[in-house]
């Protein structure tokens, strides 16, 4: 199973994939991931993989939230990767938000979730 979620959907993916065996790769679209009390076993990520997505705009991958998650993860044995997107901002995906949507972008974004999901997935 491939989870993909964006702002408050992203850090929701993340924990699933840390909280579902059936889960085996996750793509995060700027993640919100606002759990300061509640941390999960990031240990479940072993031989996972996931990619996040991340805007110039919500500070990118080197947020301390997100280079968190991302060294957690990685701990844990799984595979993570990080992408940064110069010159946009938060919900640059969103194509019914004209004011941020970025197409170029938001098709690399997702050709890359779809790659990672043909990886992860179908091998």
């Amino acid at each position: 199973v491939g989870v993909t979620g964006f702002c408050m959907g992203g850090g929701l993916a993340l924990l699933l994939g840390a909280t579902s065996p059936q889960v085996r790769a996750v793509s995060a679209f700027y993640p919100a991931m606002p759990w300061a009390d509640y941390q999960p076993e990031w240990s479940a990520y072993a031989g996972k993989v996931a990619a996040i997505h991340t805007s110039e705009g919500d500070g990118g991958s080197a947020a301390e939230p997100i280079r968190e998650v991302a060294e957690a993860i990685g701990q844990a044995g799984g595979t993570v990767e990080l992408f940064d997107y110069a010159g946009t901002q938060h919900a640059f995906v969103n194509d019914h938000r004209p004011e941020v949507f970025d197409a170029p972008s938001a098709q690399l974004a997702l050709s890359r979730t779809v790659e990672e999901f043909r990886s992860a997935l179908l091998s």
